[in-house]
């Protein structure tokens, strides 16, 4: 008989691990808009998340104490992406963005302000 002790503990992890996922998505595709996004580098970043997400799936599976992979976890990684993707996303977006935001004005002061101090040096 199927023994259902820890079933729903393991599924709760997979759930986490699928958010991980998505996290780790967001984090190389802004490392990717960051660096330029060039095909080579996507390319590069691309297999570096792949990598990562296979870790994440395997740490997932050695953590929660499963035996082996059943189709609980699938529905729970896939649950947490779609969680992800539903919720998070959009907030990490709205983070990220005001973060941008608040370089690129930090970054327009200091031009000015380099430019007024050459200026009255010159």
């Amino acid at each position: 008989m199927f023994a259902t002790n820890g079933q729903a503990s393991i599924f709760l992890a997979a759930v986490y691990g699928g958010l991980m996922v998505g996290l780790l998505y967001d984090a190389f595709a802004l490392l990717g808009f960051a660096l330029g996004g060039h095909r080579t580098l996507t390319g590069a970043l691309d297999l570096l998340f792949w990598l990562a997400a296979a870790g994440v799936f395997a740490l997932t599976m050695a953590l929660s104490g499963s035996d082996g992979l059943r189709g609980y976890m699938l529905l729970g990684f896939a649950s947490g992406g779609t969680l992800y993707a539903a919720g998070f996303h959009r907030a990490m977006v709205s983070v990220a963005s005001t973060i941008a935001r608040t370089v690129r004005r930090a970054r327009r002061r200091a031009k000015k302000k380099r430019c007024k101090d050459q200026h009255q040096e010159g």
